[in-house]
């Protein structure tokens, strides 16, 4: 029996496929074929005595070969356990980042094998079959990983197309908000810049609210579209600040005193009519023109 157990295990750890019921049963039938060959050899006769040890080695046999179908089954419960476990995380989450995927993965194939582990059955079977587990869960888990590859690429996609829409209405916004602050009205370059700045810094801080979500690449989508609706803001500051300068009333012409009329009048007096001196007198000349 001891023999039987031992091939058994053997094509367990050799074993390069996932365990299944009828990889082993093929070898469990290969073990019985061969423990009852080799009891047929070296049997002495066929007596009561031969043919009781004869009942007695199929009994066991029957025996470990349900020992070891409980344990291939707890295999297959388990693999599948993780399988669903995972396939449940990922369906539920929009992605993950990949520590948080390899975490999750962890705590996955930890709660299994403690499962597994809690399950009756031959220690010798249980621990064999265990490794087996540890191999299939890496390569479940590998099969995974482009699945979420994928959820994360799509999900990049996303936020960067939702943030480059709010750029856009956004800096419309802005340009509104401070054109009407301004409105037909001439502002000084403090209350200009006040306006500017006040209005810039409430439209950030719009964005911020507006952001896709407080993970990984919700926040890169966020501080690269921040930067360029920073960019797009600063742009617009000459613009408006000629359509402040356009409101600009002109300079005011100063009253004349009666004394600078009288002067303005002589002088333009004069201009049109020549006066001189001549040795004969005074010479008066009229300008037409």
């Amino acid at each position: 029996m001891r023999g039987a157990k031992e091939k058994i295990l053997h094509e367990i750890d050799s074993s390069s496929t996932e365990i299944s019921f009828p990889l082993f049963n093929g070898v469990v039938q290969q073990v019985r074929n061969a423990a009852m060959q080799d009891f047929d050899a070296k049997k002495m006769g066929d007596n009561d005595a031969s043919k009781g040890q004869r009942e007695r080695l199929e009994s066991d046999l029957n025996v470990l070969n349900g020992a070891l179908s409980g344990i291939v089954d707890s295999y297959s419960r388990a693999v599948q356990s993780y399988t669903d476990s995972m396939q449940k995380s990922i369906n539920d989450n929009e992605y993950f980042s990949q520590t948080d995927f390899m975490k999750i993965h962890q705590a996955t194939k930890t709660e299994t094998m403690h499962q597994f582990q809690t399950q009756p059955g031959d220690n010798e079977f249980k621990w064999a079959i265990q490794r087996k587990i540890e191999a299939s869960i890496e390569q479940k888990f590998h099969t995974f990983e482009p699945t979420n590859a994928a959820k994360r690429q799509d999900f990049i996609q996303r936020a960067n197309a939702h943030s480059e829409a709010v750029v856009g209405e956004l800096k419309a916004s802005f340009e509104n908000k401070v054109r009407s602050g301004i409105g037909k009205s001439y502002l000084s370059d403090d209350d200009f810049f006040g306006l500017f700045s006040n209005s810039k810094q409430s439209t950030l801080q719009e964005f911020a609210a507006r952001k896709m979500g407080n993970d990984e690449l919700a926040n890169q989508a966020y501080q690269s579209f921040r930067e360029k609706l920073e960019r797009d803001i600063d742009s617009l500051q000459i613009t408006l600040k000629q359509v402040n300068e356009a409101n600009k009333p002109p300079p005011k012409e100063h009253k004349k005193s009666g004394w600078v009329k009288f002067r303005d009048g002589v002088i333009s007096a004069v201009t049109r009519v020549g006066v001189s001196y001549s040795s004969g007198g005074l010479d008066v000349n009229v300008n037409n023109g």
